[in-house]
């Protein structure tokens, strides 16, 4: 049998300057996309996209997805940064072989460029970007 992760949810309660308690629950896919689904407010489950959270419930959500990544980031197998100096790529080599070349790579860099996870084989991975870039970029391997 073969076991593999599909999706991680947590679940999360949110209290807004008011007092009133607030749920939603947070959700990392297999693509590493992150979603927000199951908001209940005071009054019931928000079902109209137009519904209104109240800023702090916002400010926590977005604090529930990055706490998220970093729990995802931790349990990931291999993580680090590339450092590109008027570079268009980088190869990342991995200590051990993966069993597979299936896992999946999250980039994180804070300018905005293209950027993308090409050659991927169980030794490794390389990464590159639209253009010439110099800057750091972020990775995290899951299996």
């Amino acid at each position: 049998m073969s076991l593999e992760r599909v999706k991680t949810e947590m679940h999360y309660k949110s209290y807004s300057t008011y007092g009133d308690d607030y749920y939603f629950t947070v959700i990392q896919d297999l693509s590493g996309a992150f979603s927000v689904r199951d908001i209940r407010t005071p009054n019931g489950h928000l079902v109209d996209a137009n519904g209104i959270l109240p800023g702090t419930v916002t400010g926590d959500i977005n604090t529930a997805i990055a706490e998220l990544e970093t729990i995802m980031a931790a349990s990931g197998a291999v993580n680090g940064t590339l450092d590109f100096d008027t570079e268009t790529s980088k190869a990342v080599e991995f200590d051990t072989s993966m069993e597979t070349a299936t896992y999946r790579v999250v980039l994180s860099q804070g300018d905005f460029i293209p950027i993308r996870v090409v050659n991927k084989t169980t030794a490794g991975f390389t990464v590159e970007v639209g253009s010439t870039y110099t800057g750091s970029i972020g990775f995290d391997v899951f299996v």
